[in-house]
């Protein structure tokens, strides 16, 4: 071998080394800024049990930006600030939402990044509001659908309950960002809705695992009247499953959900009242579940026939039963009849 030939064999070495140092370098740069983003992201307040439940006290989300291709659709719902009472015009009717919503025709639950790439386009980006998840440091923008609205926060699935009203509300959020500490979540934690100008405050009580067929999970609850659903990809890279984490309504601006609709006999528990026709119901009569046994009763529904009828007909017969033999002749109990 020549010494030129040496000479650019080790240069050509030399090259190939500051390549590889370069792709190492590269490496190490992208390790530790993922890590840098983890440790950022990563909800230290719930290792150390300092995580906070004040939505307040973690900041409202950035405003969108849409990606070229969206340019000039995305639309804000008009934020209106209720007045301070439980019947207002700002108010829909807890129950029409609940009766419009119909689910069964989502056949997978969303949650899947590759779905939200591939997912139709959308005439317009509506944004509800912010959804914010204190312990866990999530603060999100809402918006209505579950397709490429993901793509810019949580996105509201359309055939389900609005926020805040009489059903269940689902909402779903990629795992990897924002939602990638959701099985962080324990029992009592707080998560909080806000839009047109109405804090709702959700409280966590369950959250299990299914595959993304089980469309059940959108449907009203049994026996829940104002519930949170949030989904998102289960195993974090994996998204073979969904994880499902499920929370009550339990304030709405300071008011439980009955004060603030004015719904206050479900709350307390109370009978339907019961028409003059009807008879009355004792005044300690308060279990709803036994009221309509009390209603169908015949003793209620004939109080009048019985008004009509001789009391001293009716008595003799446990008066007799009752009677001592040496008393007097029952023979005298038709005078009170005779007057």
């Amino acid at each position: 071998m020549s010494r030129k030939e040496a000479r650019v064999k080790k240069a050509r070495q030399r090259k190939n080394m500051i390549i590889a140092l370069l792709l190492i370098a590269a490496g190490l740069v992208l390790v530790i800024t993922a890590g840098i983003m983890e440790a950022s992201n990563y909800p230290w307040g719930v290792l150390f049990g300092t995580a906070t439940q004040d939505a307040d006290a973690i900041p409202d989300p950035s405003p969108i930006m849409l990606d070229p291709e969206d340019q000039g659709i995305l639309v804000t719902a008009e934020i209106t600030e209720p007045a301070d009472t439980g019947e207002t015009a700002d108010v829909e009717d807890p129950d029409a939402s609940a009766a419009e919503a119909s689910p069964s025709a989502d056949t997978e639950l969303p949650g899947n990044i590759e779905d939200t790439a591939s997912a139709p386009a959308v005439s317009k980006f509506v944004v509800l509001g912010t959804l914010k998840i204190p312990v866990l440091n999530v603060s999100q923008n809402l918006l209505e659908g579950s397709g490429k609205q993901m793509k810019y926060g949580v996105g509201h699935i359309t055939s389900t309950a609005a926020p805040g009203r009489k059903g269940n509300c689902v909402v779903s959020g990629h795992r990897p960002y924002p939602f990638r500490y959701l099985d962080q979540l324990q029992q009592g934690d707080h998560i909080t809705i806000k839009t047109e100008g109405v804090t709702y405050t959700y409280a966590v009580y369950e959250s299990f695992e299914v595959l993304p067929t089980e469309v059940w999970v959108l449907n009203n609850i049994p026996g829940e009247d104002y519930v949170l659903t949030v989904i998102t990809c289960t195993p974090y890279m994996v998204s073979s499953h969904r994880l499902i984490v499920r929370a009550r309504l339990t304030d709405i601006d300071g008011k439980t959900p009955q004060e603030y609709y004015g719904d206050t006999s479900s709350e307390a528990g109370e009978p339907p009242a019961v028409s003059p026709e009807q008879g009355s119901l004792p005044a300690e009569s308060t279990a709803p579940t036994e009221t309509p046994a009390l209603s169908e009763t015949p003793v209620l529904s004939e109080t009048p026939v019985l008004s009509e009828t001789p009391v001293a007909s009716e008595i003799p017969a446990p008066t007799e039963e009752a009677a001592d033999p040496t008393a007097a002749p029952t023979g005298t109990m038709p005078e009170p009849v005779s007057t």
